[in-house]
């Protein structure tokens, strides 16, 4: 009995190794090592029984010797072992594949290079792929933040930045929006503090921070008074300005600096992070670094809120909770058509367009960054090709 086991267990390890023979050598290889066993006889049986014996009873008194030390419970049977297999297995074809290197290292080397270079291009283009387009804005909820832009077909403006006086009317007229803001963008030398600098940002509704659903780091938000003329300037400094300019000293909160040589007294420091700050005259809502330096309040100017022709701001808009972009998109259809009628010489045939945040903050990259990742994809297509063809051409 105990030679039929061996002999079986002989013919099962044969079957095993040959499978790393390549495909057109590997019937006559096995044919080959039968015969040299079956030739031994007895002998060669009885010697690897023994063998097998041996080993066991060291493996064994290997294991019990661990399990007394440690004071741990006897396994299950075969758990040891099915494991120590499997780590013998692997350490055998780590082996296995160093001494083919060391056979052929010019081949190694190469197949090494060939897919070091398709790999390394396919994980460089997937992690810019998956931080723009595939994981979430650092915004809370950001699925429901939207974009508002105006529209008049019938002038030929398919999509446009909008009017302070239309913003203040969807404002107030619609019901599916949580809260909405404006924004335009600005510049400011700032000064006092070493040498002059312009820094790039945005004024903001004070409402601005709760569309995003982020807070500053530091500090508060804007309050609903800071945008009247008579407030007292304010500040809020991007993280990237806090940490290159004021050495990242929280103590700047309250501290007043120096815009276009008039003091504003910053109140809050916002977290890393790209926010939106300015619309582009393409009707674009680029997310840049260099433009998310400085927040002030857009002053509320009477001549600012009743302007229905200067259409320089950008919008957002929260939804409420459950409200579809569909839903949002027929009630400021029809904010629109009542707007139209109650200012015919401004807002004839205006529009609103209601457009997901996502795909405007990505919009213009999406097709260039899928286009290259379906192109470093061919790339690695060719990398394994080249490895098949030297792989057959050295068989």
């Amino acid at each position: 009995m105990r030679e039929d086991s061996t002999s079986l267990i002989c013919r099962l390890l044969v079957g095993a190794f040959s499978i790393i023979v390549p495909r057109e050598n590997r019937a006559e290889w096995k044919r080959e090592w039968l015969a040299e066993l079956a030739s031994h006889g007895s002998s060669t049986r009885r010697s690897l029984s023994a063998f097998w014996d041996a080993r066991e009873m060291r493996a064994s008194s290997v294991r019990s010797s661990r399990v007394r030390a440690a004071g741990a419970h006897a396994p299950r049977p075969g758990e040891t072992h099915r494991r120590t297999n499997l780590v013998r297995d692997i350490l055998e074809d780590a082996h296995f594949g160093l001494r083919a290197m060391r056979k052929a290292p010019a081949l190694s080397a190469a197949i090494l290079v060939i897919l070091a270079l398709g790999i390394g291009a396919n994980a460089a283009i997937f992690s810019v792929v998956n931080a723009v387009i595939l994981k979430p804005f650092p915004y809370d909820e950001p699925e429901r933040i939207v974009v508002l832009w105006g529209s008049n077909p019938a002038e030929g403006w398919g999509r446009s930045r909008i009017t302070a006086a239309d913003y203040f009317d969807w404002e107030a007229l619609n019901s599916t929006f949580e809260t909405t803001a404006i924004f335009q963008s600005a510049a400011a030398n700032l000064s006092g503090t070493g040498d002059p600098e312009q820094l790039l940002g945005a004024r903001v509704s004070a409402s601005y921070f709760d569309v995003l659903g982020v807070q500053p780091m530091l500090g508060r938000a804007f309050l609903p008074e800071e945008n009247l003329p008579e407030a007292d300037p304010v500040a809020i400094l991007g993280y990237g300005l806090w940490r290159s300019r004021f050495g990242a000293d929280p103590g700047v909160i309250d501290r007043d600096i120096y815009l276009d040589d008039l003091a504003f007294r910053v109140v809050g420091v916002m977290p890393a992070g790209l926010y939106p700050t300015f619309a582009t005259t393409r009707a674009t809502l680029p997310l840049r670094p260099d433009l998310n330096e400085i927040w002030m309040p857009m002053v509320y100017r009477e001549e600012r809120i009743g302007n229905r022709r200067s259409h320089v701001y950008g919008a957002l808009g929260r939804l409420r909770e459950g409200v579809s972009m569909e839903q949002a998109q027929a009630d400021m259809d029809t904010v629109a058509a009542q707007l139209e009628q109650e200012y015919p010489e401004s807002n004839q045939d205006d529009r609103v367009i209601v457009a997901a945040f996502h795909d405007e903050a990505v919009g213009e990259v999406r097709p260039a960054l899928l286009m290259l990742l379906g192109a470093v994809a061919v790339v690695l297509l060719m990398a394994c090709a080249n490895v098949a063809g030297l792989l057959l051409a050295r068989s």
